[in-house]
């Protein structure tokens, strides 16, 4: 889980290794306790602030024109200071000259367009701050409601790029998504003084968890002046705010608290006339201490308190006002706080900040231009002096309010939180005797810190770690907590807590856990596990491909009744196989070319064993060719045969409705097949294939056919190998991953799209793998972390990146828990994580989810638990489902 706790993650997941499921295993001694060392890592800097020269970007001092209801290209300048992958930017969006009010479209070039205004103008001139994505090429795409001439500055940016998650406190922008907008029908016009919850976790590509503040563009007309608050539920005094001006349209750049409902409240001091908001971006979750808990760069939010301002001079033709903000708002640590000024300008100029009022006027490269005649609303970074800064404004301007949005954290040093934290043990209470031959035990105590805060709470029994505590922080002092078991025994127990300074403090306690002194119970028959195995299956029952006795089709997962016991399954273009522990082979689909081996060339609705095939211990299949490995090492094959020889050497060119044995194979340990061909290790580690080879996905170096088969050049070591339509993937034994053939779609992940590749390359980037699998084009990889690596072709999102672009590199699947298996069929994508639960995305129809359609992202298949296995024909999907009951 991505948290305020992540720096440990690594800590636990090595902790857990050690202790199993947490049983503590023989009893210790109640010896001094001894400690184990947690080191303070590096939260990371992604998503951090960075306040940038404000650079005019695009459209000139003048602006350009853009017509209403047309979107225009925008290329930026590039940013000083920020590289292609700074996609997070705060900009100035400078509105001049528009015959009537309007509203503004800012979104990344090549995405779809969100229909989501991150700005709203009134006649004339204006001005105002938001969040955007910029692609790696600097392009966006805009669009505005009615005509007006647009220019666009720099005002600062986040680091990380698109698919890098933000350190704590980091911020990210997304594509806008309307959360609020009356006259669009999303909700309704909060009354003044009615506090509205309105939900943003999980909308468009906020995440569903972990957010501690959301960005939002709130664009407000109003029929008096006043502010619009943004807080949480539960009363936390964090709350961003917008401005209300009586008349005039205004829109406001706010970072807002998210409550753990997932909710931020809003609620209106004026009546409004309209109002509108969309949400820019998000911050990763932090806790906002006195100090900081956050990565350096990263941002907290502020109590809602307003600057006060007065009229300090002038210095080199520069307006001066000095901002005062009381009570602590910001604390002397952090390194700036953002301010939004809103300002009406006679003359056009730039707004900037500093310390003092020659480092204000000094600071002019680091202001925001602001054009003649305008109402702006402008943010800026500054670092205080006693709770004080200076802003310059360019002559004859007036400055109306300067709100604090939020500030900017500084690295916790020690020096700043001399003080350890403090922890207690409350239950068990110390020396607690408690009887049981295994007793469950929910381990309980308080901790605190008031300066830095408490960055963790791990347990510990003598030297074996139990794990990290859950800590609830929405009491004072807040609440740590770890259930766990404990066998007969005594124990050493500790809570170790750790600030975010490095401090840490240590509390112990002792448990002695003794055998129940109850009756010898009469002995029970111990219940007999019974493993019970069976396929599901949905998506199109054409040529009887879901197995039930119909040609019907079905959109959910149904239980293929009668077959039972099985190991494995796989399937072709239209057939599916069912391996048994028996070392039978089932069948039923499609069977024009035999693909049933039933001796037939019908279809069948049911499964029907395959005759004369024994002792198989593996099956793999793929186009109108299905191969079975046997215990004794040989190969089998039947269905279409080619001119290729995708049968071996004993029915070239000809069909096969029975097995045939592939000839010049023996020793085999695992096999794959493709449309073309298919593959064989043998127990040496070396890959043998056979079948056409125009496209190289023999690599034996060569584009010739072959009807008997020859070794894979330059790949040993081998354990497992999986096909595409014309090429191949093999994983050796030190987790690498390689790929020969067709590679036109960037799936074999070596950075290129090289058609042909007629001897095995190395996949970039993929080490620790343990199982791979190819649909069409794409390729994908589990590594031992249980994370889902993905390349290739794209065009039904099969990639689960949220895209359609394909990649010549491994990139990531997010959103999934720990997987162990992945496979499937077309252009469709299933997998199981660790927990049973089946995951799919990509093209539609045959996703398991009634009315879902492409998915670009993966979504849980409901109704279906306990998956071991998947896989899929061209319109259909399987799972292997394994349960357990007790006789």
């Amino acid at each position: 889980m991505y948290s305020t706790y992540r720096n440990v993650a690594a800590f636990v997941a090595a902790a857990s290794l050690v202790c199993g499921l947490m049983a503590v295993g023989p009893a210790v001694s109640a010896d001094p306790v001894n400690v184990p060392s947690i080191t303070l890592t590096d939260p990371g800097t992604s998503g951090v602030w960075n306040l940038s020269k404000a650079k005019t970007l695009w459209g000139g001092s003048a602006g350009k024109a853009v017509k209403a209801g047309k979107t225009t290209s925008v290329k930026l300048a590039a940013l000083p200071g920020a590289g292609k992958t700074h996609v997070s930017w705060l900009v100035q969006v400078n509105i001049i000259g528009a015959k009537q009010a309007g509203t503004v479209e800012l979104w990344t070039a090549g995405k779809a367009r969100p229909k989501a205004p991150v700005g709203a103008y009134g006649k004339g001139s204006s001005s105002f701050t938001t969040l955007v994505q910029v692609s790696s090429a600097r392009k966006l795409s805009l669009r505005l409601s009615s005509a007006a001439k647009v220019s666009i500055a720099a005002v600062g940016y986040f680091t990380g790029n698109a698919t890098a998650m933000p350190a704590p406190g980091g911020s990210k922008a997304v594509a806008a998504k309307v959360l609020l907008d009356p006259a669009a029908k999303v909700g309704s016009l909060p009354a003044k003084g009615k506090q509205v919850g309105i939900s943003v976790l999980g909308v468009g590509t906020v995440p569903t968890a972990d957010v501690r503040a959301v960005w939002l563009s709130v664009q407000a007309l109003g029929s008096a002046t006043g502010t619009i608050s943004f807080s949480r539920a539960d009363g936390d005094k964090s709350v961003g705010s917008a401005t209300v001006t009586k008349g005039k349209w205004v829109t406001s750049l706010v970072l807002a608290p998210v409550g753990a409902d997932g909710q931020v409240q809003l609620v209106s001091s004026a009546k409004l006339k309209k109002l509108r908001v969309s949400v820019v971006g998000w911050t990763a979750e932090a806790a906002a201490t006195s100090l900081v808990s956050t990565a350096e760069g990263g941002l907290v939010v502020t109590a809602a308190k307003s600057a006060t301002v007065k009229a300090a001079g002038s210095k080199s033709g520069r307006k001066l006002t000095q901002v005062s903000i009381a009570g602590g708002l910001v604390p002397a640590s952090a390194t700036q706080v953002l301010l939004r000024a809103t300002v009406k300008t006679s003359a056009a100029g730039k707004v900037s900040a500093g310390t003092t009022k020659a480092a204000a006027v000094a600071k002019t490269a680091h202001g925001v231009p602001v054009k003649q005649q305008a109402t702006a609303t402008v943010v800026l970074g500054v670092k205080l002096a006693s709770g004080k800064a200076y802003l310059a404004l360019p002559k004859g301007a007036k400055l109306s309010s300067v709100v604090a949005i939020g500030w900017v954290s500084a690295a916790i040093k020690a020096a700043q939180d001399p003080t350890p934290p403090s922890i207690t043990f409350d239950k068990p209470a110390d020396g607690t005797v408690a009887a049981g031959a295994k007793l469950a035990v929910t381990l309980t105590g308080t901790v605190a810190d008031e300066h830095s805060g408490i960055r963790s709470v791990v347990v510990s029994s003598g030297a074996e770690v139990l794990g990290a505590a859950t800590i609830n922080t929405s009491v004072v002092p807040a609440k740590w907590s770890l259930a766990t078991e404990f066998a007969v025994g005594t124990y050493s127990l500790s809570a170790v807590a750790l600030d975010n300074a490095g401090q840490q403090a240590t509390a112990t306690q002792t448990l002695t856990v003794t055998a129940a002194s109850t009756p010898t119970p009469t002995p029970t028959p111990t219940p007999t596990p019974v493993t019970v195995t069976s396929v599901y299956s949905w998506g199109s029952g054409r040529y009887g491909m879901l197995g039930d006795g119909t040609t019907t089709d079905r959109v959910t997962p149904a239980k293929i009744e009668g077959l039972t016991d099985v190991k494995a399954i796989s399937s072709t273009m239209w057939t599916t196989f069912a391996l048994k522990n028996d070392g039978t082979v089932w069948a039923w689909g499609w069977n024009i070319y035999g693909e049933l081996g039933d001796g037939t060339n019908d279809n069948s609705s049911v499964p029907k064993q395959i005759p004369g095939l024994t002792d198989v211990v593996q099956v793999a299949g793929t186009g109108y060719t299905a191969y079975a490995l046997k215990k004794d090492g040989t190969v089998w094959g039947w269905g279409q045969g080619t001119d290729a020889g995708n049968l071996g050497d004993a029915l070239p060119a000809a069909d096969s409705n029975v097995p045939v044995q592939i000839q010049g194979l023996s020793d085999v340990v695992y096999i794959g097949g493709s449309v073309t061909g298919g593959y064989a290790i043998k127990s040496d580690g070396y890959i043998w294939a056979w079948g056409a080879n125009e496209s190289g996905s023999l690599g034996d170096g060569s584009t010739t056919n072959s009807t008997t088969p020859v070794r894979v050049v330059n790949l040993t070591n081998a354990v497992k190998v999986y096909a595409h339509t014309y090429s191949a993937l093999a994983l050796q034994s030190d987790g690498t991953v390689w790929c020969w053939g067709q590679s036109s779609y960037g799936n074999c992940g070596e950075g290129t799209t090289a058609y042909n590749r007629v001897i095995p390359v190395m996949a970039q980037d993929l080490t620790d793998v343990v199982d791979i699998a190819a649909i069409q084009g794409t390729s994908y990889a589990i590594k031992s972390d249980g994370t889902l690596w993905a390349y290739g072709k794209n065009l039904y999102g099969q990639l689960g990146d949220g895209t359609t672009n394909n990649s010549n590199v491994p990139k990531q699947v997010l959103g999934l828990p720990s997987i162990k298996t992945v496979g499937g069929g077309g252009s469709t994508v299933f997998a199981a994580d660790i927990n049973g639960d089946l995951w799919a995305w990509g093209d539609g129809g045959k996703l398991g989810v009634t009315g879902a359609n492409k998915q670009m992202s993966p979504i849980k298949v409901p109704g279906i638990s306990n998956v071991i296995a998947v896989s899929g024909t061209v319109d259909a999907g399987f799972a292997l489902v394994s349960t357990t009951t007790y006789e």
